[in-house]
């Protein structure tokens, strides 16, 4: 990852405890999604296994349902996005 997307990603992450207590850096929940979107549309064959996980992080507190779209949109699987928000 590089160039502004790396910069978004970075900048709205968290640092975290991770194993042993050590600070990790953790994605907001909807660069999370982005990331699930694309790995669906680059390998379809792992789209329900990919959307068990993005409808988990969809429920979050807080997440931006418009910004969530938006990465199904781009990523031409709008009809995904409406399977996701009737789960919901």
């Amino acid at each position: 990852m590089r160039g502004q997307t790396a910069d978004e990603v970075f900048e709205s992450a968290k640092e975290l405890p991770g194993p042993g207590g050590r600070p990790i850096l953790v994605p907001k929940p909807e660069h999370l999604i982005a990331m699930k979107v694309q790995a669906m549309k680059d390998s379809p064959e792992r789209t329900w296994q990919d959307l068990v996980d993005v409808a988990y992080l969809f429920r979050l507190d807080g997440v931006n349902r418009d910004e969530v779209r938006q990465y199904f949109e781009s990523a031409g699987l709008v009809d995904k996005w409406y399977e996701l928000i009737q789960v919901r």
